[in-house]
């Protein structure tokens, strides 16, 4: 029930901002953090955002995907560790990338191998992603992407992910990179 509440609940309207409604419906979210939400949790990541475009879904999209990293990131879920490295990628949702960072590093030692091939530009997957969200970025206008290109957004999402995991097996790639 909790859930289905969540996943119909608008930011912006009058009933989910009166008394922190939205924030204390978000926090028994991420308490609860059901396995069987999963997958419904993943496939909100993917939902496309620009902040320039409707106002009212961009701050429902924001709301629901910055809930739904944490709940992952709780779960350690492994199964979103591609997502929210799609999420790092997209300028389009820089204001979801602390909570896609944060359940990267709750979700530790397995997300290390895809931030690697991130970094190197060898997930062939998120390049591509990168590099549409960089373009929807720049005709958009949105944040200060027009003088970096997206393999440097890439780069840098992947290199600072590698730098909060702390792991040994980081230190190499990172240095190669740089």
């Amino acid at each position: 029930a909790v859930f289905k509440l969540f996943k119909a609940l608008h930011a912006p309207s009058k009933k989910a901002q009166l008394e922190g409604f939205s924030s204390s419906l978000q926090r028994a979210v991420v308490g609860l953090a059901d396995r069987s939400w999963e997958q419904e949790l993943i496939a909100l990541l993917a939902e496309p955002v620009n902040p320039r475009g409707d106002f009212k879904r961009w701050r429902d999209q924001r709301y629901w995907q910055i809930t739904a990293a944490k709940v992952l990131g709780r779960m350690r879920s492994q199964a979103a560790i591609e997502p929210l490295m799609m999420v790092l990628a997209s300028p389009m949702k820089i204001d979801m990338h602390p909570a896609a960072l944060e359940a990267l590093v709750r979700i530790g030692t397995p997300a290390v191998g895809v931030a690697e091939a991130a970094l190197r530009g060898e997930h062939e997957g998120l390049v591509a992603h990168a590099r549409e969200q960089h373009r929807l970025a720049v005709e958009s206008d949105v944040g200060d992407v027009a003088d970096r290109s997206a393999d440097q957004v890439r780069v840098t999402q992947a290199a600072v992910l590698l730098a909060l995991l702390g792991r040994k097996q980081s230190v190499a790639p990172l240095l190669e990179v740089l």
